[in-house]
């Protein structure tokens, strides 16, 4: 089964200061495959509204900067994660959930071994 491209947009990095982008965005996505010489919103605009079957759908994305020692690496699955500030949208709410079960994953193993130490040190009294 071979990937192809159903829609494309663009998105720019940076904005008119220099610094990374930081919010909600919505962009739309142009039906078909990539056109390099679409430099400018302004083209992706005018093709839309010469035909409004180009346009396919709009992407909704938020962009937050994450601090390096906010990121947290799960020692089950190796997969990195982080510990949000406020816990608002969706993804958020997940990556809180993923981090607060880590930590119970944790404390339950840190209580294991505490039951195994005191269990042994009950049984040679």
């Amino acid at each position: 089964m071979k990937d192809y491209t159903v829609g494309w947009g663009v998105f720019p990095m940076v904005n008119s200061n220099f610094e990374m982008n930081e919010g909600k965005f919505k962009v739309p996505l142009i039906f078909g495959n990539v056109d390099p010489t679409m430099d400018r919103f302004q083209m992706i605009e005018e093709t839309m509204m010469k035909d409004l079957d180009h346009w396919t759908a709009n992407l909704y994305f938020e962009i937050e900067k994450v601090k390096l020692m906010d990121l947290k690496v799960d020692q089950r699955s190796d997969k990195l994660y982080y510990k949000p500030v406020v816990g608002e949208s969706v993804q958020e709410l997940g990556q809180m959930v993923n981090y607060q079960s880590a930590e119970e994953h944790e404390e339950h193993d840190k209580g294991n071994m505490h039951k195994i130490r005191g269990g042994s040190r009950e049984g040679s009294r």
